[in-house]
């Protein structure tokens, strides 16, 4: 008796282990997360407002050209004066933590985040950051930067 109970025991575990295992459907973040990224590779994109602690300083990015790769690099191209830059970009999560260092509070709410890294000028040094992604669309992405010391909003618009 107790010979056929191991033996049945061992056949069920190898049953179990051995078959394979369906892939899951992706999650509706997953999904979520996925379609902003196709939205912002879309599109070439320009900065129509930016704001930092209540003031404007949109005219500060005119000229200036936006486009998100798929790869996770982003061109910015100033169509005034030539100069080219290129960063990273990423769509992420909110994850619902704790504060980082810099005063931001990551995942203060359900919303996705648009982390945008630039360097090369103190202007893109002012757009890199883990921005809560407000609204997207194919003609518009409107970001703010929780940081409570130092808030900015930011509205991309698609260029036609």
């Amino acid at each position: 008796m107790k010979t056929s109970a191991i033996l049945i025991l061992a056949l069920t575990s190898i049953v179990a282990f051995s078959c394979k295992k369906e892939s899951q459907p992706a999650s509706a973040a997953d999904q979520l997360i996925t379609s902003q990224k196709a939205i912002v590779t879309t599109n070439t994109w320009k900065v129509t407002l930016f704001t930092e602690n209540g003031i404007d300083h949109s005219s500060d990015f005119n000229g200036y050209v936006f486009l998100f790769n798929s790869d996770g690099s982003v061109v910015v191209n100033n169509t005034i004066s030539g100069v080219s830059l290129t960063g990273m970009w990423n769509v992420k999560a909110s994850n619902n933590s704790k504060s980082d260092d810099s005063g931001h509070h990551e995942g203060s709410d359900d919303k996705n985040k648009l982390v945008i890294t630039i360097t090369g000028s103190h202007l893109m040094d002012e757009i890199s950051d883990d921005l809560d992604i407000v609204k997207i669309s194919e003609s518009e992405m409107w970001l703010a930067d929780d940081n409570t010391t130092s808030p900015k909003e930011i509205h991309f618009t698609r260029i036609q």
